[in-house]
């Protein structure tokens, strides 16, 4: 564990995604060009897809789990919504109040899983480890590679 803490210092909060509990511990960098800071992420889709991943191995998740997944499959509220049978504004609801409900949280990650072409049964997504959301989740690049270091 202290190991994976070494450098901390060097580390970029990732909160372009959205998400405010992401760490790059690795697999980035800052490029400054006439004054303005640009971060480049190596393999952003396999970033985005690691932690995709791991949102869907949460029980629950929080409003902007909820959306970042949502949007990793760029759809809107309003088709979300005609999906799940409710309206753009219940899902804006469940994305500002992290209040989503068991069947909505469990198709959108059955939706999610086979957006990115791997199947699940929707029964074994609501049976998933009881991690809690919004821990932070320091995510490093290993030979092409994105995976979850921990979860602190």
């Amino acid at each position: 564990m202290a190991d994976d803490l070494n450098g901390i210092a060097d580390w970029h909060h990732y909160t372009e995604c959205g998400l405010e509990n992401i760490f790059l511990k690795n697999g980035f960098r800052k490029v400054e060009n006439d004054g303005q800071i640009t971060l480049i992420v190596d393999d952003q889709p396999g970033l985005h897809l690691a932690i995709g991943k791991r949102l869907c191995n949460q029980r629950f998740l929080t409003g902007d789990e909820f959306k970042f997944l949502r949007k990793e499959m760029k759809m809107s509220q309003s088709r979300l919504g005609a999906v799940l049978g409710v309206t753009e504004n219940m899902v804006s609801l469940w994305e500002r109040r992290s209040a989503i409900p068991r069947h909505a949280l469990a198709m959108v990650k059955a939706m999610y899983m086979e957006y990115i072409r791997e199947s699940y049964q929707i029964t074994s997504l609501l049976n998933t480890d009881s991690t809690t959301a919004a821990n932070d989740q320091i995510y490093a690049e290993f030979e092409a590679n994105w995976s979850l270091k921990m979860a602190a």
